[in-house]
């Protein structure tokens, strides 16, 4: 945590996803830290998780063990370095089987378009992640970055990037990464909507 400054740019990383953060301060081995994304803070239950922080210091990578908790303010989180034994290392995200079309397209590290899109259909949903049903011959591969386009049953789609975690039996694996705090409350709002349906 010696290595951590105020305004630093960090990653705040919990397994299935990450949350781009900056470095509010820093007190012995808890740093408070602010998602650039401010409605990423509501991600962390009231419990906290078990979660890594990931940052560069004179040129190399430091990743710190640790847990996430909730701030007394609302936009930003404290993280305990080596805090984390107990806590849930994933969110258990309930996923909600769907079939709904998803436009995917390969983009390289500038965001830029490296590849065709495909449509394709998703068998099920969360918060965090897709189901994408794919061919044997389709051109998706565990560590791709896809933009996405998700078409729900009402208003327009969702888009945003997501990173494939695996492809097997069929089926792609993805983590969605960077999605517009509106979309993610529409998909919310979707999946709640159908697990009180089903």
């Amino acid at each position: 945590m010696r290595r951590l400054a105020a305004r630093q740019p960090v990653v705040l990383d919990l397994a299935e996803e990450a949350i781009d953060c900056v470095v509010a301060a820093v007190a012995g081995d808890e740093a408070t830290i602010a998602p650039v994304v401010a409605a990423d803070a509501a991600y962390i239950p009231t419990l906290g998780r078990a979660a890594a922080l990931v940052f560069e210091s004179a040129g190399e990578r430091v990743r710190i063990r640790g847990a996430a908790h909730r701030h007394r303010e609302e936009d930003r989180l404290r993280f305990v370095a080596g805090g984390g034994a107990g806590l849930p290392a994933r969110r258990r995200a309930a996923r909600v089987e769907a079939e709904l079309a998803v436009e995917l397209t390969p983009v390289d590290a500038a965001g830029a378009p490296a590849g065709p899109q495909q449509r394709l259909r998703t068998c099920d949903i969360s918060i965090a992640g897709l189901g994408v049903r794919v061919e044997p011959d389709a051109a998706v591969a565990a560590g791709q970055i896809l933009a996405f386009s998700l078409a729900l049953p009402a208003g327009p789609p969702i888009a945003g990037t997501a990173c494939v975690l695996r492809v097997a039996d069929g089926v792609a694996g993805l983590e969605l990464q960077h999605v517009a705090p509106v979309d993610r409350a529409r998909l919310a709002a979707f999946l709640i909507a159908g697990r009180v349906a089903g």
